[in-house]
């Protein structure tokens, strides 16, 4: 099933009420490992949560092409893969002022990765095998986060349109 886009600013016909109202966010998987990624999709209910799954991505190429032509409000992200790793897509987004929201997956407990991640802004490092509790915390406060930057926008967006009717 193909993803639907998301229009960058909401259906002027809504009201604010539904403009403000809780959205629904989309997350990628970047993972190598297929059983991980379907481990993933399946181990919680994300619509619960406030996310939908987008799509999958077996390397970092996949992923960087599936982030050009989807937006995405979350990526869950391993760091070992095979030819560029998830800190070098990591270091890619940044370089493209990318909003979306890191959650790194590793089998890996080094600091050094820790230490790239922290500088790459990745909001949490989780340990394979992933802890179902450990990941639901992880996504509630992304959503929490979301739905703050969410509801800045839709309130600029009311006072701009409350300047317009004024003028």
């Amino acid at each position: 099933k193909e993803p639907s886009l998301r229009s960058e600013f909401p259906d002027s016909r809504k009201t604010l009420t539904e403009r403000i109202s809780p959205m629904t966010y989309q997350f990628l998987i970047v993972d190598d490992e297929y059983f991980v990624r379907q481990r993933i999709r399946l181990c919680i209910p994300w619509k619960e949560y406030g996310f939908e799954c987008a799509g999958e991505a077996a390397n970092v190429e996949q992923a960087l092409h599936f982030l050009q032509t989807v937006p995405i409000d979350l990526v869950l992200l391993d760091i070992s893969m095979p030819g560029p790793n998830g800190l070098e897509l990591l270091r890619m987004m940044k370089e493209k002022n990318s909003q979306a929201k890191f959650i790194i997956l590793s089998g890996f407990a080094t600091f050094e990765y820790a230490r790239q991640a922290i500088a790459y802004n990745v909001t949490n490092y989780l340990l394979k095998p992933i802890n179902t509790e450990e990941l639901i915390q992880a996504i509630t406060g992304i959503r929490e986060t979301l739905d703050k930057n969410n509801h800045l926008k839709q309130e600029r967006l009311a006072w701009q349109e409350a300047r317009l009717i004024a003028e």
